[in-house]
């Protein structure tokens, strides 16, 4: 678990500590057309997912800025979305490949 000094600077700085001496991680994104790409072969893989299942597969969070890429790509035509009773007899949203690009 992160922890926040609240030492003074000047306390911070006589004990070794210094902002500049702390590395940032560095976040790196992929490109909407890779995410999307992989989101493509995760379902081509597995015949059929749940939004959720699709995140798990690409190790993401299940987001809306993610649900609203996987629905771009159903009215793209490269998903296409069903709905089918879960275990529990909830419905659930479902996706499969489409016929918007067979060249991937």
């Amino acid at each position: 678990m992160a922890t926040i000094d609240l030492r003074p600077t000047d306390v911070r700085q006589a004990v070794g500590l210094d902002a500049k001496q702390i590395p940032v991680p560095i976040r790196t994104l992929r490109p909407q057309s890779e995410t999307m790409e992989i989101i493509w072969d995760a379902v081509r893989d597995a015949g059929w997912l749940s939004r959720l299942h699709i995140c798990r597969a690409i190790n993401r969070k299940k987001t809306p800025w993610l649900i609203g890429l996987i629905e771009r790509m159903v009215e793209e035509g490269y998903l296409i979305r069903e709905l089918r009773p879960h275990l529990n007899g909830a419905m659930m949203y479902t996706y499969e490949v489409g016929e918007g690009d067979s060249s991937r």
